[in-house]
């Protein structure tokens, strides 16, 4: 019987053994990231990956990947100060950009769940009535409009952006409504009826968050958000007063020259600071990522209930059931099967990702001082989360698809700076949608292109990436709404939906109006020469002319000359510069443009008068003739185009 007990024993221990070890196994198997890294290689895959890449885009970077609420791994890299060769530690501060606006949409559900706001109220209910008239909104909107990028604004980046140094600190101080009210863009579409990225629609919420509450912005989200998960080595504020600490550790912002350098960008200060100005170290974000997937049947420090962080990571629904591709402000694609969550951010000279795969309690953030990266940025989405040259084959699920040619055209985002002197722009980098066969389309995204295949009436997959394969990272489907027959609406989501060319900028007007803008300019470019040609033959000759005219046409073509050199500088100045540094010494130039436009006219009409008087050769009337109208058809084309119009 003894020996019996003995052996029982002894085969219990083996099986528990043996659990044990299967269990050890299983749990080894599933320490991994997504696209199937040990974390026990973690370590060395991240350390070479940015080996190999830091020193392209940007001169340094921070990265922290977390799972099940710890960091298991924090990578410094680089210089935060090239000029001082000072080093990323773990104390550098980054500029998180648009990526901090995932707080501000946090703060919106925090109300919701307490009963302070309803997603789908008139957003007027919850602004001061002053406020909301001087908006003068043509359409009204909700809180889930602006969650979903759907209220329709179009751009205003003037009086937004405030660029500073170490040596030069000076920040305007300005209440978050007085910003709300010198920045305010047009609505240029409906609410609800597309993805339209608006910064100011961000800002907006954190105004009814501070009028809701009762308390600043600012205040409100160190109280709620930032203290409890620790964050407290970030500042929120564009003055940093409310952590002016961080200033002692903030890394310079660079943007590449194309030859190995960089050029210090010096920091980026937003005045709608909701709408992404909070600047922090680089483990303070991923405290704040963690905080957004707690432990199964935990609750996280951001809600009081856990339905409500639920709510938060699914996908925001408008009243009608439509997605306009956000999930209450965060923006999805997918690891695998499992869905991941995220949000990119961009200043003058730095670039930020964070993407959670709640699934998997799994991570990771990234802050670089670049401007505009993406090597790093989307390398490490494609080395942690998903294998982006992997392509899901589309799977047909209606038989009955029409055909591709009704959606072929250019067309332009919704986000647009339509009515102001920046709205010229947009339409150098339109979309354009080409049928490949009677099934598939080819999508040429600045210069990137994919082929799409239809699986549904208008509804494309992701088949094939000829070019630029980070681009279609979160464009895996396009959707085209279609209205007899024609596209109103190209579904992309994540505020970067599409509309067809509006009326007044079709593909025949745009490229009339180069033409008259080419034809033009190098017409009245080489007027005045030709002008001092026919004065020294007529000296030559002792041709007796018309003084006065001859006085005021030149003068016209000399105005006209200014005038083009005045424009010529704008667009040079918005082509090449950041959009943040666009407004200094712009409003010169609009005056500019008036005194030289004006003047122009007037000195032609001073002509005709003369030229009434008789003295004017047939040739002479021709070539000022062709020249008054050149003159007139590129006034009225900058005037079409906002050129005497700031914003």
């Amino acid at each position: 019987m003894a020996k019996k007990k003995v052996w029982l024993a002894l085969a219990m221990i083996l099986l528990l053994s043996s659990l044990t070890q299967v269990s050890a196994n299983t749990n080894s198997e599933e320490q991994k990231t997504p696209t199937g890294i040990p974390f026990s290689q973690l370590e060395d895959e991240v350390n070479a990956f940015m080996e190999t890449h830091l020193g392209t885009t940007a001169p340094g970077a921070g990265v922290a990947v977390f799972h099940n609420g710890d960091i298991i791994f924090s990578g410094h890299y680089g210089y935060a100060d090239l000029e001082n060769e000072i080093l990323v530690s773990a104390s550098t501060v980054f500029e998180y950009g648009s990526t901090a606006k995932l707080l501000t949409y946090i703060s919106v559900m925090q109300l919701v769940e307490q009963d302070m706001l309803d997603l789908d109220a008139p957003l007027r209910d919850y602004l001061p009535e002053d406020f909301y008239n001087q908006l003068q909104l043509t359409e009204s909107f909700t809180m889930r409009d602006i969650l979903n990028h759907a209220t329709g604004f179009g751009q205003n980046l003037f009086n937004n952006f405030i660029i500073t140094t170490e040596d030069n600190l000076t920040i305007p101080e300005l209440t978050l409504e007085e910003v709300l009210l010198s920045t305010k863009p047009k609505q240029i579409l409906k609410p609800g009826t597309g993805s339209s990225y608006s910064n100011f629609g961000v800002a907006l919420a954190g105004f009814v968050v501070e009028h809701v509450s009762g308390q600043p912005f600012y205040q409100y989200l160190w109280e709620n958000i930032l203290s409890p998960i620790g964050m407290n080595h970030s500042a929120i504020l564009p003055d940093w007063r409310d952590n002016p600490q961080i200033l002692d550790h903030k890394a310079y912002g660079y943007v590449t020259t194309g030859n190995g350098d960089f050029l210090n960008m010096g920091w980026l200060n937003a005045l709608p600071y909701p709408a992404g100005n909070i600047n922090g170290t680089i483990e303070d974000l991923a405290l704040f990522a963690i905080s957004l997937m707690p432990e199964l049947g935990a609750t996280t420090p951001l809600f009081e209930n856990s339905e409500t962080l639920d709510l938060l990571l699914s996908p925001s629904y408008d009243v009608n059931g439509n997605m306009i591709g956000s999930h209450h402000g965060f923006i999805s694609s997918y690891a695998g099967e499992r869905l991941a969550l995220g949000h990119g951010g961009n200043t003058i000279g730095f670039t930020t990702d964070l993407v959670i795969v709640p699934e998997e309690r799994f991570g990771f953030v990234v802050s670089v001082n670049g401007g505009q990266e993406s090597l790093i940025i989307d390398g490490l989405y494609e080395l942690l989360i998903k294998d982006l040259s992997v392509i899901e084959e589309p799977v047909l699920r209606n038989d009955n698809l029409p055909n591709v040619d009704l959606v072929t055209g250019h067309y332009v985002g919704m986000d647009r700076s339509e009515g102001n002197i920046l709205e010229f722009s947009d339409y150098f980098g339109l979309v354009s949608v080409n049928a490949v066969d009677e099934n598939s389309i080819l999508v040429k995204i600045h210069g990137d292109e994919a082929i799409f295949t239809q699986v549904e009436p208008y509804l494309f997959q992701l088949t094939e990436v000829n070019s630029g394969v980070t681009t279609w990272r979160l464009r895996n489907t396009i959707q085209f709404r279609m209205e007899n027959d024609s596209v109103t609406h190209v579904v992309i989501g994540g505020g970067r939906d599409l509309t067809p060319l509006p009326a007044g900028r079709t593909m025949p007007i745009l490229v009339v109006s180069l033409l008259i803008v080419i034809v033009s300019v190098l017409f009245l470019l080489i007027s005045p020469v030709l002008l001092c040609i026919k004065i020294l033959k007529r000296k030559k000759n002792k041709i007796i002319i018309n003084k006065k005219f001859a006085h005021w046409q030149r003068l016209a073509a000399l105005s006209s000359l200014a005038l083009i050199l005045n424009n010529t500088t704008i667009v040079v100045r918005l082509l090449i510069a950041t959009y943040e540094t666009i407004v200094s010494g712009l409003t010169t130039h609009i005056i500019l443009n008036y005194v030289f436009g004006i003047g122009t006219i007037l000195f032609i009409i001073l002509a005709i008068l003369a030229m009434r008087k008789g003295d004017v050769t047939s040739k002479s009337k021709v070539l000022f003739g062709l020249m008054a109208l050149l003159i007139i058809l590129y006034i009225l084309l900058l005037v079409n185009w906002n050129f005497f119009t700031l914003y």
